[in-house]
């Protein structure tokens, strides 16, 4: 894999597209339901892109990054934005967007659902999915739980999927705008990347060392590093090769982290233990 020409993007809705400027970014994703966030950093937009970007608060950002000689720009991250800062350091204007992966569908867009008797769980999953208006990916979930004497429910839709999993052993996220639904600690059994010292691995996996309390996922759990690999998405398997560390991983927890014209171009991984 050549990593030498790197590549990004910002698209910020409806048409504004940012590509020659400095530009910082920091995307965080995860497994759990805490929503993912994008902080990015462009320098010295005109006044009149900063005015427009700042018009509509709620805009749709979307970050793409790679390498010229290894598809290109890859979507790696996107959100509705959540704040904006505007701020000058020496002779830089610096744009700060801050984002949020499906913001306005989960933000003031509360449930309530009453069913009586015996009721599926996927009936009452199928409602908060239309009412949230996201796509959805299911990944080895198991949809035949059910509620005997019927469910209600009023209140937002993450704290309902957050029920629902504690109790029925799933989790959920939003990735990228598309709800993903996981069966447990299970993967979405995608494998994109390869990692090793040859192909981008930058240093030893580590594990990283609990307390009981802290302990959610019961598995032993890593950090690793390595250059940029857009293909990386929460919850699909990666493949290490290292003095350390050998096999098939989920990943729970990546940041993806740039600098066009720095040295900042990571990738950093929670993985755990698979099968």
């Amino acid at each position: 894999m050549n990593y030498f020409e790197r590549v990004c993007q910002v698209d910020i809705s409806p048409d504004i597209r940012v590509e020659n400027h400095k530009i910082k970014f920091e995307i965080k994703k995860s497994v759990l339901s805490n929503t993912n966030s994008c902080r990015v950093d462009i320098y010295n937009l005109s006044q009149i892109t900063r005015n427009k970007i700042t018009s509509d608060p709620s805009s749709l950002v979307r970050v793409s990054a790679g390498y010229v000689e290894n598809g290109g720009l890859l979507n790696i991250g996107q959100g509705n934005i959540s704040n904006i800062l505007h701020t000058s350091k020496g002779p830089d204007i610096i744009t700060t967007i801050y984002s949020k992966d499906g913001f306005n569908a989960i933000t003031n867009n509360n449930l309530s659902l009453s069913f009586i008797g015996k009721t599926q769980l996927s009936s009452v999953i199928n409602v908060i999915i239309t009412k949230l208006g996201l796509p959805v990916k299911f990944a080895d979930y198991n949809k035949s739980g059910e509620f005997k004497n019927g469910y209600s429910y009023v209140g937002s839709i993450p704290e309902a999927l957050d029920q629902l999993g504690s109790q029925f052993d799933f989790r959920w996220s939003i990735q990228n705008g598309q709800l993903q639904i996981l069966n447990g600690n299970n993967s979405t059994s995608e494998q994109n990347v390869f990692l090793s010292a040859g192909t981008g691995l930058v240093e030893s996996p580590e594990l990283i060392i609990k307390t009981k309390n802290l302990d959610k996922l019961n598995k032993n759990e890593y950090n690793v590093v390595s250059l940029l690999q857009p293909q990386l998405e929460a919850g699909d398997l990666v493949q290490i090769e290292s003095n350390s560390l050998n096999g098939a991983f989920v990943i729970r927890e990546l940041i993806h982290t740039g600098d066009t014209r720095g040295n900042e171009w990571y990738s950093k991984l929670v993985v755990a233990s698979y099968g």
